[in-house]
């Protein structure tokens, strides 16, 4: 075993680099099940995580699943995307309608800009939805702060982040983080997410 292999990651986008861990996402209108911590006006993807097979991999097939699941984020996110190229973190490329809105943006913010800013950074946040230049790193920081902790028995976990331990719903919180981390664990193989968990978070 080399000694690049050997290497632990110390970043989420050296943990996906070294284990081929890429991201599908698909913009969807809203989460299942009336999740009320995010409101209507975030964006949402069903997001698919999957990583390079390896040798000893049963079926050993293109692709092995580590994660599925729903993924949001407020619209600034999509701002900041606009304010920083509109550049899709997986090509490194940006299309026409997204470059242009980000120089709208440049001019807007540089006192040069007609453009109402709401409608404006409306746009912006339709052609981030749409275009989902999702980065894997980002993905891989938000499921590590999900299951943090979820290990531990509910009340436990329910103290550490403040939720009410009487809350039938807090404990459906708990029950869908302890799923993520079991989903994970499964599909990067104990070492790997013994990795994963390692990483502080950016």
């Amino acid at each position: 075993m080399s000694t690049e292999t050997e290497k632990r990651a110390a970043t989420f986008a050296e943990l996906a680099e070294k284990h081929g861990l890429e991201i599908s996402a698909t913009p969807v209108p809203s989460r299942p099940g009336g999740d009320s911590d995010w409101n209507a006006r975030a964006l949402h993807w069903h997001v698919e995580l999957t990583r390079a097979p390896r040798a000893g991999d049963k079926p050993f097939g293109p692709r092995v699943p580590v994660w599925v699941g729903y993924w949001s984020a407020g619209r600034g996110l999509a701002e900041n995307w606009a304010r920083n190229g509109a550049k899709n973190p997986r090509t490194g490329r940006r299309d026409g309608v997204a470059a242009r809105l980000a120089h709208r943006l440049r001019l807007y913010e540089a006192g040069k800009g007609g453009d109402s800013k709401h409608d404006l950074l409306e746009q912006i946040a339709r052609r981030y939805h749409a275009t989902a230049p999702l980065d894997v790193a980002d993905i891989l920081e938000s499921l590590q702060l999900d299951i943090a902790g979820s290990d531990q028995p509910f009340e436990d976990w329910a103290f550490d982040t403040g939720y009410d331990p009487d809350s039938r719903r807090a404990e459906s919180i708990w029950r869908a983080c302890r799923d993520t981390a079991q989903q994970m664990r499964a599909g990067l193989g104990r070492a790997a997410f013994a990795e994963f968990l390692e990483i502080a978070p950016e």
